[in-house]
């Protein structure tokens, strides 16, 4: 029968040989670079003012066919877009070419929210100008 303290000791050299090659490997680099690739997307948010942003988006945006009026909030790395379509084009058809144009415009936007619905365009109209009397 094996006594405790060689259990003990192999149950350490059994670890040791598990997590060895984890450590030596560097499995915590790629987490490291994701949050350097975060921290570099949100200085180059910081760097342009929010309204230099919305300013970007809105003219993309305004530039596409069947598109009406744009209405834009940008706060950190998520904007909130309110768009009014010509009647008879079908705003959730368009929802991914609109996504990447906004990525295009702003490439500091990680998260687009798109809203084609009279009401909570209207309130990101009145959020819009709201921030802009501040």
């Amino acid at each position: 029968m094996i006594g405790w303290k060689t259990q003990k000791k192999n149950k350490f050299i059994l670890l040791w040989i598990c997590m060895a090659p984890m450590a030596l490997s560097g499995c915590g680099s790629s987490v490291g670079a994701s949050i350097q690739n975060l921290t570099g997307q949100l200085q180059e948010a910081e760097e342009k003012t929010s309204s230099a942003r919305e300013e970007a988006i809105r003219q993309v945006l305004g530039k596409m066919e069947g598109v009406v009026s744009v209405s834009v909030v940008v706060e950190g790395t998520t904007a909130i877009i309110g768009l009014t379509m010509e009647r008879g084009v079908d705003g959730e058809k368009m929802r991914e070419e609109i996504i990447a144009a906004v990525s295009q415009a702003d490439p500091a936007t990680q998260t687009a929210s798109v809203t084609f619905r009279p009401t909570l365009v209207q309130m990101i109209d009145q959020l819009e100008k709201d921030r802009k009397q501040e």
